[in-house]
C-alpha cells in the first residue's frame, strides 16, 4: 500500500480479488463434486456464486424444451465498483440460462408447443446499487508486531430492500420486471450463503501510518451510475428548498442591516468577512455566497456546493479601503457525510468530522489572476468557515419541524383568506346557539369591568372594505390600493392582512398586485438603475401592537385628525374636556421582514445576489416610505377607545381605564402559528374599567374562546359587561323596595290604642338597596335571581270597647328575575315577576279565623336585534300590580281583620315603572362607544347572559365601513407627487356620502334620534 495516500483503489482490488477466488471455488464445487446436485440449500450455498435456480414448474406447464425452473443461470465472477463509503455497484453476468416471462402462479395454460414464454440468457450483464458498512474486528489475543491485529469487514446489503436495480446490458426486451425479481432472489440467496461479507485491506502494526481508505474520494467515475436523490428518505429538492430559505433569510438580514453588522457568524451562510489576515499576509476577503445546494452521493453522503457569488479582495488588513480584486461565479464542492438525529424533531446534520473540501482548481482558475487568492479562500473554507457554519447551526441540512412549518404556511394563509377576504364585511355569518354555548358557560371577566373581544376576521375584513373604498377614491385612503414613491417605486395593492400573536405582536402581510421598483445602490434609491417590473408579491412582516395616547398620534400621524374630523366618532368624542382618546395601532417602526411567510414567486426566477437586490429594494421602499405614509394618515390605527376622566351619567359603561392583550388558549408565535387549528385562533381583547376602578394587576387568563366559532365566514367578536356594571339587576332592584311590605302598629284614637297598618321599605327607608340573590341555573337555562323579604309580628287587644283577641301578621314579598343564558338569535327576553302575601291570624276564645291577601305582577323586557342596526329594547308600559280579593277562613267576622286588599292598593304603587330599566338597556343601542374600529363603529347584537350574570353581546359592523368619511379630498393630477411624503394618489370618486347615509338623521353616534329618546321617557 502507498504510505500516506488514499488506498481505496487497492482496497477495491482486494475485494474483487476475493470475489474472483470465491467464484472459482464455487465453479469447482459445482463441476467436480456430486453434492452440488443436491437440492438442499446448505449444499447449494457452496456454489451460489456460480449457479442458481429458482422456482419449480409443473411438468404439464413446462415448455416443449422441458425447462422445469422459473429461472436458472450460471454466472461469471461478480464485480464490485465502489461509489462512495456507503454504496457500491454490484455487477453480475450470466453466462447461460433461461427465465419464464410469467411466474408459475400465473401460468394456467398447458404445455405450449413453442417456447415463447421462456427466454434465453446469454452473456447478460446486470448492475445493482447496494449499500454496505465497514466494521472493524479487533483482536487483543492475536498480536502482530507487538500490537493488536485490526481486520476490516465489509458487509453488503444484497436483499431487495438494499439492492436497487440499475440497468442491464444488452437491454431486456421481455418482461424485465419479472427477470429483476428472479435476480433479487439470487442476491438474497447470496446473502444467505454468506457471500455478502468480504475483507478489506488488513491493518497490521509494522510501524507504519494508519491506513486511509476513502472510496468517496476516488469513486467519481461511478457517481453517474444509479444517481441517488434522497438523504435518509428526504428528497434533495426538499433539502435544497430549506437551504434556500435559510440562506435567503440570512441574506436579507445582511442586506437590510449590513452597515451595523458586528457578528458575521449569525448570517454566515449568506455573507462573511474575514476581518483579520488568514493564511496569506496582508490579504482579507469579503465573501458573498449564493444559496448552497446539496447533491446526494448516497443516502448518507452528499456534495455540499458552496456558491460564491462575489468575493471582494482587500490587500490591506484594515477595515478601510476599496477592494483590489473581485471574483464571482465560483462553486466550491464539499463532500460531507450526514447523520440522522431523532429527538422531538428529525434532523439531517453534517458530520463535522467527515468533511472534505475539493481543493482541485479548474485549469481556467489555475491560470487566471486570482489563483493565489482562490487557494487562500479554500484554506479559509477548510480551516475555519465550515466550523463557523456549524456553530451557527447552518450545517443542519433539513429539520422536519421547520419543514412542517413551511408546508403548512400556505394552508394557514388560505384559512385567513377564506374567512376574511372572500367574505363581504356586511355579509357576516349568523351565529348559532351551539357556537355560543362554550362562551356562555365558560366566560369569566376575572375582575375586569368590560371586554371587547375582536376576531381577526373582523380586523381583516375592515382592511378589505377600506381597500375597496380606496380603489374608488382619491382621498387619503387611496394609498391602500395604489401608491408610488417618486420615480423609484410604484405598486397596486390588495388589502392588508393581519394574524395576531400572543406576545402582543402580529404578522402583517402586504400584498403587491403589480408594479415596478428600482433596486438600491448602497442602500439608496437611484435612477441610474433600470426599473424592474414585478407582480403578485406577498410580503410578511412582524409588527408590534401598541396602545397610544392622543399626543403620540398627533406627533406621528399629522394627517390623522383632518382625515378623521368628519367621522361620527371624532365629532362625538374629540375635543371634549371630560374624555380623551386612546388608540390601538400596529407599530411599523421596527417591522421585521419574514421571508418564510412571504410569497415571492415572481422573483424566484432570479437567484443569488440579483434576487436579494430586488427583494431588498421592495423591503426598503415599504419600510422606509410606505409604512410611514400609512402612519402619517392614521391607517395603522386599528381601534379607538374613549376614556372618561370621571364616570358620566350615561353611558354607564363608559371606560375610565383601558388595556389590551392578544388572547388565546395556546400561545401563538411566529414559529408555531401555522400549526394551530382555527379553533385556537387568537383574538384581540380590549379590556376596560369603569367608575375609576383600577385595572387588575394580571392578564386575562384563558377561560373560553370569547368569540363564537362558526363553520363558514367569521364572527366579528363579543362584548362582555360585568354584572356589577351593566345595571340591569341594580335598576330592577328598585322594584324590591317598592313591593316589600312591612306590618306596623300605629296609634289610633278610634280604638284608644293602636291599629295594624301596612307600609313598604321604600316608604320607610327611602334609598335602601334591596339587592338580588342568585338562586340557581334553571332547567329552562336561565339564571334565577330572588328577592325574599318576610316580616312577622303579633299583638293582642283586651278591654272594653275594643275587639279583643290575639293577632299574628306575616307579610312576605318574593320577587324573581330570570336572565336567559341560552343564545336566541335576534331576541332576548327578561322575565320579572313578584308576589306579595299578607296573612293575618285572629283568635279570641272560641272565635278564630284567618285572612290572606295577595298582590301579583309580571313583566317581560324584550330586546330585539335588527340585522344591521343592532339591539333595540321594546318600550314597556306601566305594569299593573293586581291585588286579589281577600280569602277568609274560620268563624271570625271580616270586620275583625285589616282590609288587606285596600291596604295593599294604598301602599303598593298602582303599577311598576320600568322606564329606568328600559333606558338602561337602550344605552346599548346604536354605535358601541367603548371601542371604535378606526373611525368606524360597531353595534351590539344578540344579547345573552353568561353563567356569571355578565351581559354578552355579539359585535356587528355599524352602517357602511367601506367609505372614507373625510370630506377632505386631495385634488391631484393623474400621477401626482407629494413632495413631503412621496405619496401619490390615483383618481376615483369619494364615498363620503355613502358613509353619511348609513347614520340616522340628527344623531352623530348612530343611536336613536332625540325624538325617539323623548318618546321613551314620556
Amino acid at each position: 500500500m502507498c504510505v500516506g495516500e488514499n488506498c481505496a483503489p487497492q482496497a477495491a482490488q482486494y475485494v474483487n480479488a476475493q470475489l474472483t477466488v470465491l467464484h472459482a471455488n464455487a465453479a469447482s464445487c459445482f463441476k467436480e463434486h456430486g453434492n452440488a446436485q443436491r437440492s438442499e440449500d446448505y449444499f447449494r450455498y457452496a456454489h451460489a456464486l456460480y449457479d442458481f435456480a429458482y422456482g419449480k414448474v409443473a411438468r404439464r406447464r413446462q415448455t416443449k424444451a422441458g425447462y422445469d425452473t422459473l429461472f436458472h443461470a450460471t454466472f461469471d465472477r461478480p464485480e464490485i465498483e465502489f461509489i462512495c463509503n456507503h454504496d457500491a455497484v454490484l455487477r453480475v453476468r450470466t453466462n447461460a440460462g433461461h427465465y419464464y416471462v410469467d411466474s408459475s402462479d400465473r401460468i394456467t395454460s398447458p404445455r405450449s408447443p413453442t417456447s415463447d414464454r421462456v427466454k434465453e440468457l446469454q452473456n447478460q450483464d446486470f448492475e445493482f446499487r447496494v449499500s454496505y458498512d465497514v466494521r472493524c474486528a479487533s483482536s487483543t489475543d492475536l498480536q502482530v508486531g507487538g500490537a493488536p491485529a485490526m481486520v476490516r469487514l465489509i458487509t453488503f446489503d444484497f436483499p431487495a430492500a438494499g439492492a436497487k436495480y440499475l440497468f442491464a446490458a444488452p437491454s431486456i426486451e421481455y418482461n424485465s420486471d419479472e427477470l429483476v425479481q428472479y435476480l433479487h432472489h439470487y442476491l438474497n440467496f447470496l446473502q444467505n450463503a454468506g457471500n455478502h461479507i468480504l475483507y478489506s485491506l488488513p491493518n497490521f502494526e509494522i510501524s507504519r501510518l494508519p491506513l486511509l481508505i476513502d472510496f468517496t474520494a476516488s469513486g467519481h467515475a461511478a457517481l453517474t451510475r444509479g444517481s441517488c436523490s434522497e438523504l435518509y428518505g428526504v428528497h434533495v429538492d426538499k433539502i435544497n428548498e430549506q437551504l434556500r430559505l435559510t440562506w435567503t433569510k440570512a441574506a436579507i438580514a445582511m442586506a437590510i442591516g449590513a452597515s451595523s453588522v458586528t457578528d458575521w457568524k449569525a448570517n454566515s451562510i449568506a455573507e462573511y468577512q474575514v476581518t483579520r489576515t488568514l493564511y496569506q499576509s496582508d490579504v482579507r476577503y469579503h465573501l458573498k455566497f449564493g444559496p448552497p445546494t446539496v447533491e446526494a452521493i448516497c443516502s448518507r453522503e452528499a456534495v455540499l456546493y458552496l456558491r460564491l457569488d462575489k468575493v471582494l479582495v482587500f490587500e490591506e488588513v484594515g477595515p478601510e479601503g476599496a477592494p483590489t480584486g473581485v471574483l464571482d461565479g465560483w462553486m466550491i464542492p464539499v463532500t460531507v457525510e450526514v447523520v440522522l438525529e431523532q429527538t422531538t424533531e428529525t434532523r439531517i446534520r453534517v458530520n463535522v468530522n467527515k468533511i472534505r473540501v475539493d481543493r482541485q482548481l479548474s485549469e481556467e482558475h489555475m491560470t487566471d489572476d486570482y489563483a493565489t487568492y482562490r487557494i487562500g479562500i479554500l484554506d479559509f473554507v477548510e480551516r475555519e468557515y465550515l466550523a463557523v457554519l456549524e456553530s451557527a447551526g447552518y450545517l443542519i441540512l433539513h429539520d422536519t419541524g421547520r419543514a412542517a412549518s413551511l408546508s403548512s404556511v400556505q394552508l394557514a394563509m388560505q384559512r385567513i383568506d377564506t374567512t376574511t377576504i372572500t367574505e363581504s364585511f356586511e355579509e357576516f355569518t349568523e351565529t348559532t346557539e351551539a357556537s355560543w354555548s362554550d362562551v356562555i358557560s365558560g366566560s369569566d371577566l376575572q375582575g375586569f369591568d368590560q371586554l371587547s373581544a375582536v376576531s381577526q376576521g373582523s380586523i381583516n375584513s375592515r382592511f378589505c372594505q377600506m381597500h375597496e373604498a380606496a380603489r374608488r377614491s382619491q382621498s387619503w385612503m387611496s394609498m391602500l390600493a395604489k401608491w408610488s414613491y417618486e420615480d423609484y417605486f410604484s405598486a397596486t395593492f390588495e388589502p392588508l392582512t393581519i394574524y395576531l400573536l400572543s406576545n402582543n405582536r402580529a404578522l402583517l402581510w402586504v400584498h403587491l398586485t403589480e408594479g415596478y421598483l428600482r433596486p438600491l445602490i448602497d442602500m439608496k434609491p437611484s435612477t441610474e438603475v433600470e426599473p424592474y417590473d414585478f407582480e403578485d408579491l406577498r410580503l410578511a412582516f412582524e409588527v408590534r401592537l401598541d396602545m397610544l395616547d392622543g399626543a403620540a398620534i398627533e406627533a406621528t400621524s399629522t394627517e390623522w385628525y383632518s382625515n378623521a374630523s368628519a367621522s361620527p366618532m371624532y365629532k362625538l368624542h374629540a375635543n371634549q374636556t371630560d374624555r380623551i382618546l386612546r388608540y390601538l395601532c400596529f407599530n411599523t417602526s421596527g417591522a421585521e421582514f419574514l421571508y418564510e411567510y412571504s410569497q415571492i414567486d415572481d422573483l424566484l426566477h432570479t437567484t443569488g445576489s440579483e434576487l436579494i437586490d430586488k427583494l431588498q429594494g421592495i423591503i426598503y421602499y415599504l419600510r422606509q416610505h410606505y409604512f410611514p405614509a400609512l402612519v402619517e394618515n392614521g391607517l395603522h390605527i386599528l381601534y379607538t377607545t374613549p376614556l372618561w376622566s370621571a364616570p358620566p351619567v350615561t353611558p354607564s359603561y363608559a371606560l375610565t381605564d383601558v388595556t389590551f392583550q392578544v388572547y388565546s388558549s395556546v400561545e401563538a408565535t411566529r414559529y408555531n402559528w401555522t400549526q394551530l387549528p382555527a379553533s385556537t385562533e387568537p383574538i384581540l381583547a380590549i379590556l376596560g374599567m369603569t367608575c375609576n376602578r383600577p385595572l387588575p394587576n394580571h392578564y386575562l387568563s384563558y377561560s373560553t374562546n370569547w368569540v363564537a366559532r362558526v363553520n363558514r365566514g367569521f364572527s366579528h367578536g363579543t362584548v362582555a359587561i360585568s354584572n356589577r356594571d351593566q345595571n340591569v339587576l341594580d335598576r330592577l332592584a328598585r322594584i324590591n323596595s317598592l313591593t316589600s311590605v312591612i306590618p306596623v302598629l300605629v296609634a289610633s284614637d278610634e280604638t284608644d290604642g293602636s291599629k295594624l297598618q301596612l307600609t313598604t321599605i321604600a316608604a320607610r327607608q327611602g334609598g335602601r338597596v334591596c339587592s338580588w340573590k342568585p338562586e340557581r341555573i334553571q332547567e329552562n337555562s336561565c339564571i334565577k335571581y330572588e328577592w325574599e323579604y318576610i316580616v312577622s309580628m303579633a299583638h293582642s287587644h283586651a278591654g272594653s270597647g275594643i275587639t279583643n283577641g290575639a293577632y299574628s301578621v306575616t307579610c312576605a314579598t318574593k320577587n324573581y328575575v330570570e336572565l336567559p343564558t341560552v343564545f336566541r338569535s335576534g331576541k332576548l327576553e327578561i322575565k320579572v315577576w313578584g308576589e306579595v302575601t299578607v296573612d293575618i291570624n285572629y283568635k279570641a276564645n272560641s272565635i278564630e279565623g284567618t285572612a290572606r291577601g295577595v298582590a301579583k305582577w309580571l313583566a317581560y323586557i324584550n330586546v330585539h336585534t335588527d340585522l344591521y342596526n343592532g339591539v333595540k329594547c321594546d318600550a314597556l308600559d306601566a305594569v299593573p300590580i293586581a291585588c286579589e280579593n281577600v280569602e277568609y277562613r274560620g268563624n271570625a267576622p271580616a270586620s275583625n281583620f285589616l282590609d288587606i286588599q285596600n291596604e295593599l292598593k294604598t301602599q303598593l304603587p298602582q303599577s311598576l315603572d320600568f322606564r329606568e330599566v328600559v333606558q338602561g338597556i337602550r344605552q346599548y343601542e346604536g354605535a358601541w362607544q367603548a371601542c371604535y374600529p378606526g373611525i368606524n363603529a360597531y353595534v351590539l347584537a344578540n344579547p345573552v347572559f353568561n353563567y356569571q350574570g355578565d351581559l354578552l353581546f355579539e359585535l356587528r359592523p355599524h352602517g357602511q365601513w367601506n367609505a372614507a368619511p373625510s370630506s377632505r379630498n386631495k385634488p391631484t393630477p393623474q400621477i401626482p407627487k407629494d413632495a413631503n411624503s412621496g405619496v401619490q394618489y390615483d383618481g376615483g370618486t369619494d364615498d363620503t356620502q355613502a358613509e353619511q347615509k348609513s347614520e340616522k338623521p340628527g344623531d352623530e353616534n348612530g343611536t336613536a334620534s332625540s325624538e325617539e329618546e323623548g318618546g321613551l321617557e314620556s
